[in-house]
């Protein structure tokens, strides 16, 4: 395992796999082919804030700058150690950015950086089991951090170098990259997912998303092409901007994902094949790096960072799991939770969050244990969630210790024991005690989604999608499961008749003066009553029907959590009987549907574009759990520079994809008539 980089007496040793090299970024001057024309920012002649977030103990200093405020006119940057919530400020004006300012609406204006990334196959092993094949951006798992500054614009080159072997154990050909959490205001076509708002990146070739940071906080980027984020194709995506609590110091983002000691191609296709066979994961690991179970604990599970003891360090924690949702905890020791997703909140204390797949959080750690050990080291743990993950019972379940923090030079491995929690398999803390900062009111105008009214129904086809032959296998599907066109995106044919494509609904609306609220209420088992889903004055809202368990994550929005029910021994889910919030509900991008419950949802039709709504258990999305939304497709907008960008894109992944292509054929697309699909899952 990685050396200590540093002792000194006091230090805590906070084990949380930090083993990438930093993003490739550019200057002005250095910037690749980005196949798009890029303005540079020019220094302003007079000086303007410049300032680097407190990540000081990073290998390199990140810094925000802000040319279009300058200090002759009286902006400074204000973001100190004893002021995390102001951003920038005007001393002659009294204007700010803070964590108060309404981000949807207003926000700075930063700069533009640049970013490269390459995806290609290579092969990996970060638990000690064996070596894997796996897809990784500039060969590192999890890929290179992208950090911008709230107000900046990004632009991210993705070159696919992908082989494209066209095998069910590998069948890694084109590629789009998902923003995930970003609103993508104005900009729709760059959200990333293949045959939704773009055809899929050809092998050899390469495509740059640009888009406005509008929003602050931690998130992650990652495949939205079939599997590959499961088989590594992900990494984590820093914004800095102000924060509801003060702290000292930041941590390296820390992404908790679940692992298999196979190709997750070749557990799909056996899946598949098998009627439905279970995919069963393997392993815990945080960063990229883990343990495997075979293996004793022997010295340091991974690499370390210096802290010091009774510091405030801010921790950003990412759940980038194909299937496994984390409860993330340190022992002995208690933290703030104030953020969820891309949402700033009121700081609430305790000693463990439950982190679903797609779900973020920062979180503060006081550097001081509730009680020191003889040998004052602590196991930082993610541990499954009960029933929330698909880790084989037949097999001994991964060790939920994945990191250490210590505050003694004795290298020992901890003794100390989990807080007392259930790990249950729930949003954290069911809601009811999440504030949003930055208010908002629900308002009582409902748009009712028919198309959404959706049913439990058999998977069909040969050997995956909608043909002739059952495969056997259950899963929501609106109809039919979701099966997308990689070669013709929804967004860039709008035109066409959609009324028989059950996994997709059309909002338009009327009102444009952002009031027009949508409502989603999905439930999870069979209804308990025959009384209308939603009380008097809210009308009827279509539900639909869903058992298991599921993060549901809707792209272009935070949307707002008006009630989440969770059964229990003494609590049976009525949708009838829903309570819902509407004044400053919680919000985020991905909430949890429980088992046997139910999760009502709206969010506001003020963001025209095609947007997709998944369940982000990776397994389940290449299932067909799905459904997209086309909002408002009236106030689309794209420039035609962009539209001829993603033909000619559209074009190289028609050139490179050797399929025949037979309209009759609900299968789609064929290499040859007779075989397999080229296409393996639903294409997200």
């Amino acid at each position: 395992m990685a050396p200590i980089r540093a002792l000194w007496t006091g230090i805590v040793y906070f084990f949380d796999f930090l083993t990438n090299s930093p993003s490739q970024l550019y200057s002005s001057e250095t910037t690749p082919n980005l196949q798009v024309p890029v303005q540079p920012i020019q220094p302003q002649a007079t000086r303007y804030p410049i300032f680097n977030p407190p990540d000081d103990l990073e290998d390199v200093p990140f810094r925000c700058e802000y040319p279009d405020y300058p200090e002759k006119d009286g902006w400074v940057s204000c973001n100190t150690k004893a002021d995390r919530q102001c951003w920038l400020k005007n001393t002659k004006t009294g204007e700010r950015f803070d964590i108060a300012t309404d981000y949807e609406n207003k926000g700075p204006k930063g700069i533009v950086r640049h970013y490269y990334l390459e995806l290609e196959e290579s092969t990996l092993n970060p638990d000690g089991f064996a070596n894997l094949s796996v897809q990784l951006f500039n060969k590192s798992l999890p890929g290179p951090r992208i950090q911008a500054c709230w107000g900046d614009q990004v632009h991210i080159t993705i070159k696919n170098k992908l082989t494209g072997s066209q095998t069910a154990d590998d069948p890694g050909n084109g590629t789009a990259i998902h923003w995930h959490g970003f609103r993508q205001w104005h900009t729709g076509y760059m959200d990333g997912v293949n045959a939704v708002t773009q055809c899929p990146i050809a092998p050899n070739s390469s495509f740059t998303y640009i888009f406005n940071i509008t929003q602050y906080g931690t998130s992650w980027y990652h495949s939205h092409y079939s599997l590959q984020y499961a088989a590594g194709a992900l990494g984590p995506l820093t914004v800095y901007g102000p924060t509801s609590k003060n702290y000292d110091h930041q941590l390296y983002p820390i992404i908790m994902t679940d692992w298999l000691h196979q190709s997750v191609y070749q557990k799909w296709d056996a899946s598949i094949q098998k009627s439905g066979k279970p995919i069963f994961v393997d392993n815990i690991l945080q960063n990229g790096i883990g343990k495997c179970i075979i293996q004793p604990w022997t010295g340091s599970p991974g690499s370390e960072r210096p802290l010091r003891q009774g510091v405030k360090y801010l921790v950003r924690l990412i759940n980038g799991a194909a299937d496994t949702t984390f409860v993330f905890s340190i022992d002995d020791h208690k933290f703030w939770v104030i953020s969820t997703d891309f949402v700033a909140i009121e700081p609430y204390y305790t000693d463990h969050v439950v982190v679903g797949i797609g779900q973020r959080y920062n979180i503060i750690v006081d550097a001081n244990p509730e009680k020191f050990t003889y040998d004052q080291s602590y196991w930082i743990r993610t541990t499954p969630a009960t029933n929330c993950s698909s880790f084989n019972t037949s097999a001994p379940i991964p060790d939920e210790r994945t990191g250490i923090v210590r505050y003694t030079f004795n290298k020992a491995l901890p003794s100390t024991s989990r807080h007392p929690f259930e790990a249950t398999c729930a949003d954290e803390t069911y809601y009811r005690n999440i504030t949003p900062i930055v208010h908002w009111s629900v308002g009582r105008r409902r748009q009712e989604m028919d198309p959404l009214y959706l049913t439990f129904q058999q998977m069909k086809g040969y050997p995956y999608w909608p043909c002739d032959k059952t495969v056997g296998r259950f899963e929501l599907v609106p109809n039919n499961p979701m099966w997308l066109n990689f070669s013709g995106p929804t967004l860039w044919n709008l035109n066409q008749n959609f009324t028989d494509k059950g996994w997709l609904a059309v909002v338009d609306t009327n009102d444009t003066s952002k009031e027009e609220w949508i409502q989603l209420t999905i439930i999870s088992g069979p209804k308990k009553s025959k009384a209308p889903l939603l009380p008097h004055p809210v009308p009827k809202v279509p539900g639909i029907f869903v058992p298991g368990q599921h993060p549901i994550h809707l792209h272009g929005h935070d949307f707002a959590v008006l009630d989440q029910c969770v059964p229990d021994s003494s609590t049976e889910c009525d949708v009838s009987k829903a309570s819902l919030t509407l004044n400053n509900p919680p919000r985020r991008d991905v909430a949890f549907l429980p088992n046997g419950g139910y999760l009502i949802v709206a969010f506001r039709a003020d963001n025209p574009g095609v947007w997709i709504m998944h369940c982000h258990i990776a397994f389940h999305a290449s299932s067909g759990l799905a459904v997209q939304i086309v909002e408002n497709r009236g106030r689309i907008s794209i420039p035609p520079f962009w539209g001829e960008r993603f033909k000619d894109m559209c074009k190289g992944w028609d050139d490179w994809s050797p399929k025949i292509h037979d309209p009759s054929d609900p299968c789609g697309y064929l290499i040859d008539p007779g075989e397999e699909p080229l296409q393996t899952d639903s294409g997200i």
